[in-house]
């Protein structure tokens, strides 16, 4: 028992879920800057780093997935479509850029790890008085709320990673001559030391 409750007390320390912080995609930080024509592509590495979400920027380090701000503004005359009349390119080479589904699937939080603060459940702690003791469940109220809590806590983190990646969304968006849209876009290539955009003709 007392090994196990050493496990616990150290998973419940370096296990708890974690929050994410809604990103703001705007001028602030778009350091890095292509162009080809009149299309100019301008964007922001570490963009959830940036926000505060170390532990989701961990996640994409080893998917290796780079979740990217990014500006676009259209000078030409004609309509600009990502994979139509447009591409991304990664050091030179075309790159995947994933859905927010396929982005959230692989970046999130899994909820089934806080089902082992269950494993507090059969824990009790004593109560020494006039020479008796008394057995308090302590793990019957905490294991449950540990679970319960971090799960919900989760969820709820997930849920507004997917929307900031479904609201700030460029897939299917067309941009119109002369208009600027912003986005967030995930891309398989972590490493990547330039991204440059390539027009389709």
């Amino acid at each position: 028992m007392r090994h196990i409750i050493i496990l616990i007390i150290f998973f419940t320390l370096n296990s708890c879920a974690f929050k994410y912080n809604s990103v703001l995609v705007n001028d602030n930080g778009m350091s890095s800057k292509s162009w080809e024509d009149d299309v100019f592509l301008e964007y922001q590495r570490d963009i959830l780093m940036a926000h505060g979400n170390h532990r989701y920027a961990e996640k994409q380090k080893k998917k290796n997935i780079s979740v990217v701000a990014v500006k676009i503004t259209n000078d030409s005359y004609e309509t600009m479509e990502l994979g139509k009349t447009y591409r991304l390119l990664a050091d030179g080479q075309p790159v995947k850029v994933l859905s927010p589904y396929e982005t959230a699937s692989k970046i999130k939080q899994k909820k089934g790890i806080y089902l082992l603060y269950l494993l507090m459940t059969p824990i009790n702690g004593q109560n020494y008085y006039n020479g008796s003791s008394t057995f308090i469940p302590v793990g019957v109220i905490l294991g449950p709320a540990l679970t319960l809590s971090n799960t919900a806590k989760a969820g709820k983190a997930n849920k507004m990673f997917m929307n900031d990646l479904v609201y700030h969304s460029i897939e299917n968006k067309e941009i119109l001559p002369g208009q600027t849209i912003y986005g967030l876009i995930a891309v398989d290539n972590y490493g990547f030391e330039k991204l440059e955009i390539q027009l389709i003709h």
